[in-house]
């Protein structure tokens, strides 16, 4: 008979994506950045473009966090203009394990995207079927040091946790293939609904303090796969493009807190293709300079239809926690 049950191995995803705790502290702070249009390829040519980015990261003992508004405007040589609005809400788990998520994008004056919900990663451990006689002889085949586990209390626990766990592995020819638990996403905006995107995905705070802990090792971890969730229903690829330490002179921040630019610095790109894409043209492309405290002193966005320029013009930290 079919059996199903867990056992008790670290998960495939957890062993892609452990490793040394990280070391990497980002700093709460706010900062303002001016924006400045780099690249148009959407019809029509830019006559002047200005606008701002406002950005706030938080932090306290449980929670990072990042607010960010972007104000955008594009004037045209046959006096239309374009105005474009960007509010996104981003809160993720110190120990990276829970992450919520909030945008919304306006253009002149209209909603026209709204991304609200919140996901979870598994905490190691997954699914397996196999086809055998007993859950000890199933448990054994699979390599777990647990003890037999009765059919009927597996299936109780399967069908209480189902809405984190989905269907194992199909068995085939007498092998036992181990199907990996997604990061589970709760959608209430626009609409509620349930979905799993790829199981090596991680957060945003996570994926930055992992490639900081990387360049301060003096090496580049080449790609991630991200969940932002502001590509909805799915992760990104971000493949981080060769980093070098920031030769530029650091802005001048007046009336800031300009010590936070202390820091160590590193320019490199990131490219975010949509997982299961064949596109070899990514969904979008960030070139910034990062400092090792997190603070990002300028960038390059570029979304597709246009990209723009931050250059930063104010900056602020805010406490640190003692926890």
């Amino acid at each position: 008979m079919k059996i199903r049950l867990k056992i008790a191995a670290a998960s495939v995803a957890g062993l892609l994506i452990s490793g040394p705790a990280l070391t990497a502290e980002i700093v709460p702070h706010q900062a303002l950045y001016r924006l400045t249009l780099q690249d148009m390829k959407i019809d029509g040519w830019a006559e002047s473009s200005n606008g701002t980015m406002e950005v706030k990261v938080h932090r306290d003992c449980f929670h990072y966090g990042i607010d960010r508004h972007i104000d955008f405007k594009i004037r045209y040589t046959d006096d239309r203009e374009t105005h474009i609005v960007i509010e996104e809400r981003l809160r993720e788990a110190v120990k990276a394990q829970q992450y919520w998520f909030w945008s919304r994008t306006t253009l002149n004056g209209k909603t026209v995207a709204i991304i609200a919900g919140d996901a979870v990663r598994p905490e190691g451990g997954t699914l397996i079927e196999v086809q055998d006689e007993t859950v000890a002889d199933a448990a054994k085949a699979a390599g777990s040091t647990e003890k037999a586990i009765d059919p009927a209390a597996a299936q109780a626990e399967a069908e209480a946790k189902k809405a984190l766990e989905q269907q194992a592995a199909q068995q085939d020819n007498g092998t036992i293939e181990m199907r990996l638990l997604g990061v589970q996403v709760i959608y209430n905006w626009p609409d509620d609904r349930k979905t799993e995107v790829d199981a090596a995905s991680i957060f945003p705070f996570d994926a930055l303090k992992r490639q900081l802990d990387s360049l301060e090792a003096g090496s580049l971890q080449p790609e991630f796969v991200v969940f932002d969730g502001l590509n909805k229903d799915d992760s990104y690829r971000a493949v981080y493009r060769p980093a070098q330490i920031a030769q530029v002179a650091n802005p001048i921040v007046p009336d800031g807190d300009a010590e936070l630019l202390d820091a160590p610095a590193w320019r490199f790109t990131t490219q975010y293709f949509l997982m299961g894409s064949e596109s070899r043209t990514p969904a979008r492309t960030i070139t910034s300079k990062v400092h090792a405290n997190g603070v990002v002193s300028d960038t390059i966005i570029d979304l597709g239809p246009f990209s723009f320029k931050g250059t930063l013009a104010w900056l602020k930290g805010e406490p640190i926690p003692d926890c």
